[in-house]
Parts: C-alpha cells; sequence; structure tokens
C-alpha cells in the first residue's frame, strides 16, 4: 500500500543551473523531477550526462514538459510533428515516459477543438510506439473559460488510451473550472497533478501572477479538496509543486527545495487533519506529530556585549523592568516586568556569544511555552527543522530549541519551566507595580523573498495561524508585512520585507546583517499613564507629526478629546468595524536596531495598527537630535 503522496517538483520552481537544481532536489529527499525542454536548452549538461546525474541522485523524470509544438499557421495554431520524433529521443535518455503539451486556449475554442484533436490523436500514436503518453493542458486559462472541461472534451474527441490531461489546482481559481469538473473526466485520464498556492486572492491573481504564487502552506488555499478529488478519480501518481515565482528563483535552490518538501508534508498533513485519510494514497503510517498549542512567549533573550548591554540594561529600567535573577553558571542576567520576562545573555562559548559575533545586539532566541515539547520536536525532524540544545549545568532546565530559518533560537517550554531552576532570584520584580503587563507581539524584518519561508515555518512547526499579507508606503519604497498568531492571540509573530534599500526595515536588515527581531510591542492597560510614566523615566518616543491628529480627528470621526490627549503624548489610534480599537506609540530607536511599542487593545481588536504604518515609517525617517538626561546617560556609555 502506498503510504504517502507521492512527491515531485517542476525544477522551473527553483534558481540555478539543472545540475544544481537536482542536487539541491536530492538534499531535500525528493525522487522525483520535472524538466522542461526550454530549461535543457540553457545548461551545459548533455543529455547523457543529466541522465547519468540523474541515475547517481536516485532521483526520477516524472514529466517532461515541451514547449512550442504548437506553432502558428493560417488557420491559428498547428502541431509541429517535425519536432515531436527530437524530443522523443531526449524523454528516452531522461528516461521520462510522460509528455506534457500545452494546447493554446484558442485551439479549445469549439471551432477548432476536432482539428486540434485530430493532430493530438496523431501524437498520442506516435507516442505510443515509445511507450510514453501524452499529457494537455490548456494555456492562458480566463475567469470565462472552462479550461478543464475543454481539455477534456479533446481528449475524448482524439479517442487515445495514451492521451490525457494535467490538472493544477492553480487552473480552478483562474478559469471557470470546477472541483465538480474532476467527477466528469474520463476514468484514468488525469496523468499529472500540479500543485500552487497564492499568497492572496482577488482582482490580481491571474495565470500570468507569478509574484503572488507560492509553495503549498505559505498562502491562502485549501488544497486538501483538490488533491482528494484528484485521488478519488484514481490517480496514483506524483503530486508536482508548480510555483514559477521570481523570488524562489532568486533564492538558493537548497533552500528553496527543503521548503518545497516542507511544503508537501504539509498538505500531506492538512488532507490528513480534514479527515481525508479513507484516500488511497494517504495512511497513518506518514508519521504525523500531533501539533502542539503555543500558549506564550515566555522570554526574549537579547545577545549583547560590553558597553552595549549597559546601554540595553538603561533602556530596560527607564521601561520599567527590574532586575529580577543572576544566571548560576554564566554571565546572563533577567529582567522582568508583569509577565514580560528579557534575558540579556553576555556569556562566553554560548550560543548568544556567536550569535553576537554574527549580528551584534540582538535578538538571539524566544522561549515559547507549548502544551507538549515532545511533539514539537517530533515535527521538527518531521518537517527537517534543526534542533539545537544549549550546554546546561546540573540541575539547571533542560531546553531544547530548534532553528528558525534565520539561524535564531525558538525555545520550547513545558509547565515544568520556572527561571529559578537557573537563575538566582532577587525576588525585587514581585514587589513593584507593572506598567507593561505583557509581550502583545514581537515583529521580525526578513530579506526580500524570506517571508514565505517563515509562514510555512511558523505553520508547520508551531501550528501557528497566518494572515494575508498587507503592503504599505515607506517614504522610500514598498514594505510587506504579514502576521502570524496562534488561535488565542496570546502569540503574535509579524514579518516585515521590504525590495528597497532605503527603508526602515532595510536599515534593520543592514544593521542585524540580516535577518532579525526590529521591533516589540508591550500591552498595557493604559497606553496613556504607561506613556506618560515612561517619557518621564526618559524614554524617548517617536514625535508624530500634527498633520496625523487633524485627520484623524476630521475624516475619522475620533472625538476631539482623544485626538488632544494623544497629541500631548504622541499616540496613534486605530479601530475596526467591529467596535475594537488600538491606541499605540513608539519609542525611538534603539542603536539603530530596534524599537518598542507601548498598545492597548480594547473591544476585542486583533489587528496591528498597520494603518498607522506609514506615518510611523516617515517619522523614524526624519532626523531626530536625542536630548535629556536620559540621552546624556546613553551617551556617555561607549
Amino acid at each position: 500500500m502506498v503510504t504517502a503522496l507521492q512527491k515531485s517538483i517542476a525544477a522551473t520552481s527553483l534558481g540555478g543551473t539543472v545540475m544544481e537544481k537536482l542536487y539541491a532536489i536530492s538534499a531535500a529527499g525528493l525522487r522525483r523531477v520535472t524538466l522542461t525542454d526550454s530549461e535543457l536548452l540553457l545548461d551545459e549538461l548533455s543529455p547523457a550526462n543529466l541522465a547519468e546525474l540523474l541515475r547517481e541522485l536516485g532521483i526520477s523524470v516524472s514529466m517532461f514538459r515541451v514547449h512550442g509544438l504548437f506553432g502558428p499557421s493560417a488557420g491559428g495554431s498547428k502541431l509541429v510533428l517535425e519536432r515531436v520524433q527530437r524530443k522523443f529521443e531526449l524523454m528516452g535518455t531522461l528516461g521520462a515516459s510522460v509528455m506534457q503539451v500545452s494546447v493554446p486556449r484558442e485551439q479549445a475554442e469549439d471551432d477548432r477543438r476536432a482539428a486540434t484533436a485530430s493532430q493530438l490523436a496523431i501524437l498520442a500514436d506516435l507516442a505510443r510506439d515509445h511507450d510514453y503518453r501524452v499529457a494537455i493542458d490548456v494555456s492562458d486559462a480566463a475567469p470565462d473559460f472552462p479550461t478543464l472541461r475543454r481539455a477534456a472534451n479533446i481528449i475524448r474527441l482524439a479517442n487515445r488510451n495514451n492521451l490525457g490531461l494535467v490538472v493544477s489546482n492553480f487552473e480552478f481559481l483562474v478559469s471557470d473550472s470546477t472541483l465538480d469538473d474532476i467527477a466528469q473526466l474520463p476514468p484514468q485520464s488525469i496523468y499529472m497533478a500540479l500543485l500552487t498556492d497564492v499568497r492572496t486572492i482577488g482582482d490580481k491573481v491571474s495565470r500570468a501572477s507569478r509574484q503572488l504564487r507560492c509553495f503549498p502552506g505559505q498562502g491562502v488555499l485549501d488544497l486538501s479538496s483538490f488533491i482528494v478529488r484528484v485521488l478519488e478519480s484514481g490517480y496514483d501518481g506524483p503530486f508536482v509543486l508548480d510555483v514559477p515565482n521570481d523570488d524562489l528563483r532568486a533564492s538558493p535552490a537548497r533552500l528553496t527545495a527543503m521548503d518545497a518538501m516542507r511544503s508537501l508534508r504539509y498538505v500531506e498533513e492538512q488532507v490528513w487533519r480534514a479527515g481525508k485519510k479513507s484516500a488511497p494514497s494517504i495512511s497513518e503510517d506518514i508519521g504525523l506529530a500531533p501539533t502542539p498549542e503555543c500558549t506564550k512567549i515566555e522570554f526574549i533573550e537579547f545577545a549583547v556585549s560590553g558597553a552595549e548591554q549597559l546601554r540595553m540594561e538603561g533602556w530596560l529600567g527607564a521601561l520599567g523592568f527590574t532586575q529580577a535573577g543572576r544566571h548560576r553558571s554564566k554571565a546572563v542576567t533577567l529582567y522582568r516586568q508583569g509577565e514580560v520576562a528579557i534575558i540579556l545573555n553576555a556569556g562566553s562559548d554560548t550560543f548568544a556569544h556567536y550569535y553576537h559575533h554574527l549580528h551584534g545586539l540582538s535578538v538571539c532566541a524566544l522561549g515559547i511555552k507549548v502544551d507538549d515539547v515532545q511533539s514539537m520536536l517530533n515535527r521538527a525532524d518531521r518537517f527537517a527543522y534543526k534542533r539545537y540544545k544549549e550546554r546546561t549545568g546540573p540541575h539547571e532546565y533542560q531546553m531544547p530549541a530548534v532553528r528558525a530559518p534565520d539561524g535564531s533560537l525558538f525555545h520550547l517550554l513545558d509547565d515544568r519551566y520556572d527561571p529559578a531552576l537557573d537563575f538566582e532570584m532577587t525576588g525585587v520584580a514581585a514587589t513593584l507595580p507593572a506598567e507593561i503587563v505583557r509581550v502583545d507581539h514581537i515583529v521580525r524584518a526578513v530579506p526580500p523573498g524570506q517571508i514565505d519561508s517563515w509562514i510555512l515555518f511558523y505553520r508547520a512547526l508551531l501550528g501557528l495561524e497566518s494572515d494575508e499579507p498587507v503592503d504599505f508606503d515607506d517614504l522610500h519604497g514598498t514594505v510587506r508585512s504579514r502576521a502570524a498568531h496562534d488561535r488565542s492571540n496570546r502569540v503574535r509573530l509579524p514579518l516585515t520585507s521590504s525590495g528597497s534599500d532605503r527603508t526602515v526595515v532595510a536599515r534593520s536588515l543592514s544593521a542585524f546583517a540580516g535577518a532579525g527581531v526590529s521591533q516589540i510591542a508591550f500591552a498595557t492597560e493604559d497606553v496613556f499613564v504607561t506613556v506618560e510614566n515612561l517619557r518621564r523615566a526618559g524614554i524617548p518616543f517617536l514625535r508624530i507629526p500634527a498633520g496625523y491628529y487633524d485627520e484623524i480627528r476630521d475624516e475619522r470621526g475620533v472625538p476631539p478629546e482623544l485626538v488632544d490627549r494623544m497629541r500631548a503624548l504622541d499616540v496613534l489610534y486605530d479601530a475596526d468595524s467591529a467596535g475594537g480599537r488600538f491606541l499605540h506609540a513608539y519609542t525611538e530607536m534603539f542603536e539603530s536596531r530596534l524599537f518598542f511599542e507601548i498598545v492597548q487593545r480594547t473591544g476585542g481588536y486583533q489587528r496591528y495598527g498597520e494603518t498607522n504604518s506609514p506615518v510611523r515609517m516617515a517619522a523614524q525617517a526624519a532626523p531626530r537630535t536625542a536630548s535629556g538626561a536620559f540621552a546624556a546617560q546613553q551617551a556617555a556609555i561607549r
């Protein structure tokens, strides 16, 4: 019995030479690939050498795509049979048995369908001589065009038992085809099934929407229904990732191939969890690990060194944090306020020490409380995310971790976690009133094209849900944001990225020499009281342009008395359609690396105040001159 989905990937989903792609595919554990004649024409490998490499790596060619078999003619397009024999010879060398041919849309119209079927019948007869099959799809799908039904009618007319169809879930998004059409197909007529996802659904989605496509699990589509319909039709072949996205092609092939494998395993799991385990190709033997619940951000750990540690301690003190403990065996200090714990790690021969060498002062790890640590570690193994175990002393809490896509750590904690196991606690923090009560969200800036990898990490490993991406304007370019969160919204982890090298996000990436936490938002019960107290302690808050307050009073109907309070403390405002409200204020940048945010949510508001992001980024771009006793004290620590 087949115990899992058969998995394949189109080589065009990866960047690099054919050799680089195949090595990456093999390293990721994939054993099937779809190749295209056009990419082979541009490669140095001869067909014989390519075939030898495929055998060496244990990779089979699940399908061979041929372009240009339909050429222009007086009546529209015509199959160029003169090229077919050369393609068959190439398929024989590579060990491929299925040829994909795209039929131009005009050739699938009613008045040309019979002629197209006749030409494809000739092609199928020639393929039969080599024991090959021919799979067709109709290109240039449109919302008013039932692509799958037209293609099925063509193969019915051709009436050849080695002529079938390529089906793609993407076609059901951009054409007039429906999943019910699959049940109406001729028996055993699906020769290949393609999978893709999209980051958002809307008017922008079309067949040409390359940049909206992504791997399954990184977007918004539910692919399980499509997969089950295909399996129920009797299909027993591979599911091919077909994602012609320029971001993927620009990324290192090995990283992309690993995400491809993770994506296919994620889809496999979703089919099972959706109650489709009776599908012929899915069984319990695929090694599913339960998805634990993430319940809390337990701590935020900074890698620090020297004078920057003293400056960070100054900021934490002004923010209201107090030193709560010192590590028993390492140069690590714990600060607390409310439910928030921040760790400053200046230890030598630690993960933080080496992370600091690469990235400077930065968040090197997060402590996430989960309800089942072992299940989370099993999931890390299944999805090929690397485990990490820090050296610990006697009687210290064993804190397993998983490496995130940027190399930082996510420590996995259970209910037994107690900082007193590792720290000599002072007890001071518990006696002081808390202005800040909990971590609201943590924003990570990532390089262009990497948001999708993080979304897959958050979904596949941590079981988080994700929102659709949001784009907003910086003074120097567009910034994209996408948030992930648990079902109860206790763990919120937005991501930001920008293709421009001058935006606020890009400057953070430059400071960190890669991805890094660029924003930490703390929740409070009264934003006005908290911000006023923090200002008095010397925390510099971002100055918001006066025009912003005039706009929200005049255009959004915010009461004048509330606007006046906000203006006095540089607090910003957002609201949702259900009456939820979000009040928030930003600090100035710390060390040109990250900033803090103080937020107050009321009425069930669940977003992040994205409508104010352009205002915030414009204010951050403006030149600032620090002043006051706190600024002077910080400047003296060098």
